[in-house]
């Protein structure tokens, strides 16, 4: 497994961004290709990222942006591997 920095990966569902999420302490306003989240806005907090995380699970994990979905992607695998743990 590759080790990506945490401020890179989405505090929701563990995707690696494009970009950075967060710069010193600062929300960068990027929003993730696989939950749709957006930096500082629906992950401000590990109580808010859990949140939209509930919701997005009711939906069934839908990508955001379907061009970027990984054949055989498992949220369930993602999530255990990726996600910081602070977010959990």
């Amino acid at each position: 497994m590759v080790v990506m920095e945490a401020a890179t990966l989405c505090r929701v569902c563990g995707w690696s961004l494009d970009e950075p999420g967060w710069v010193d302490g600062l929300p960068q306003y990027v929003i993730c290709d696989c939950c749709g989240a957006e930096c500082g806005v629906d992950e401000h907090s590990a109580e808010a990222a859990r949140g939209y995380r509930a919701g997005w699970a009711a939906r069934g994990y839908p990508w955001w942006d379907r061009g970027h979905q990984p054949v055989g992607w498992s949220f369930t695998e993602q999530q255990r591997e990726l996600i910081p743990a602070a977010y959990r």
